[in-house]
């Protein structure tokens, strides 16, 4: 979710228990980078991180919405209504009709 240095401790914030364990056999790796990029980057050389610490936050972060459910949405009608009903019976026929009725409607 996030991270942060307190008390030349750099804290990873997580939001699965399971990330969590994945994280507590990554300590060293990330440790041994963090001091790799000291001779690399002149902005990372005051970076003093001594430990390592990560936690399952208790806060729920909702889920995005993938869309934006509006009722501003229109499209113009690409049918224009005109086909012919082979329907086999007349309930079917009269459902068929009515169909073409608000497809016109529509357009």
């Amino acid at each position: 979710m996030f991270t942060y240095i307190k008390n030349r401790t750099l804290f990873f914030v997580l939001n699965h228990p399971g990330l969590k364990m994945e994280f507590n056999y990554k300590h060293n790796l990330i440790k041994s980078l963090l001091n790799k990029i000291k001779d690399i980057d002149l902005n990372c050389q005051k970076l003093e991180i001594d430990k390592i610490n990560s936690f399952v936050s208790n806060k729920v972060t909702p889920k995005p919405t993938l869309y934006k459910k509006t009722d501003t949405l229109r499209y113009k009608e690409r049918a224009s209504g005109e086909f012919d009903n082979l329907a086999s019976t007349d309930e079917l026929k009269a459902l068929f009709e009515q169909i073409k009725i608000e497809i016109k409607k529509n357009r």
